[in-house]
């Protein structure tokens, strides 16, 4: 479908959110996330066109059926994807693991919300945070010794999903 089509279905719905996803760009994590997209209620997931993956035998191996369920809508421009949603009543939460003061253990995601990750490593481009409502983070104790800092985008993805949809199971 096209990005009009998913604006338009979600007029009847009270609650519905989805990811977007900022240059993420291996097939592992976008499959990753299309499965935790199935299992929370999330049935669209938009990508640039430039700068992500087309569907692959290896995303819908990992995505594990649920290449069926939700829709991977390719679209030109992210930043006005983001600005369709927000004429739409979306609110629009980008996920910045360098958003230190803006860590919350109870993340209170709207209804209506749209949820963006960038690539690992280089996170959102400024571009995409300033469209952003608000840019929040998911807290956790970075391992020193080993340098590691934040999470896979997909499980980031999949806890961000998760408190969404206990806040909102129908």
């Amino acid at each position: 479908p096209k990005l009009s089509e998913v604006i338009n279905e979600s007029q009847k719905n009270k609650s519905d959110v989805i990811i977007m996803l900022d240059q993420v760009t291996d097939p592992n994590n976008i499959g990753s996330i299309m499965r935790s997209c199935a299992l929370f209620n999330c049935k669209s997931i938009i990508v640039s066109n430039d700068n992500a993956p087309n569907l692959t035998g290896s995303i819908a191996k990992v995505a594990s059926g649920a290449l069926e369920t939700v829709n991977y809508i390719s679209v030109v421009n992210l930043s006005r994807a983001m600005i369709q949603f927000k004429k739409n009543d979306y609110w629009i939460y980008g996920f910045d693991s360098n958003k230190i003061n803006n860590q919350n253990i109870n993340l209170d995601l709207p209804r209506k919300c749209v949820l963006v990750f960038g690539s690992e490593g280089k996170g959102l481009r400024n571009l995409i945070k300033k469209e952003c409502d608000a840019l929040v983070s998911i807290p956790v104790q970075a391992n020193k010794e080993y340098r590691i800092d934040s999470l896979n985008v997909s499980n980031a993805c999949s806890i961000a999903l998760y408190e969404h949809f206990k806040n909102n199971i129908q």
